[in-house]
């Protein structure tokens, strides 16, 4: 069996969606930030996006514009 190759990108989803599992489970910011971490400004942010638009939020988005043009 192969071992699973998560990107960076894939990881800092990860840790935001486990913040909102968290929240979920009634744990309070502060607590998520020192489990995971995070700043506490971070926490409050990725909660603030996940009830404005859903946990689609927390996903990584590509930046827009033109390709990175370094190695």
């Amino acid at each position: 069996m192969q071992a699973v190759k998560f990107t960076p990108q894939d990881q800092r989803a990860a840790l935001r969606l486990r913040a909102w599992q968290l929240k979920q489970s009634g744990w309070k910011q502060k607590d998520i930030a020192d489990s995971l971490g995070v700043s506490q400004t971070a926490v409050s942010n990725w909660i603030r996006r996940v009830r404005q638009c859903g946990t689609q939020a927390l996903r990584t988005r590509h930046s827009p514009g033109a390709p990175s043009r370094l190695d």
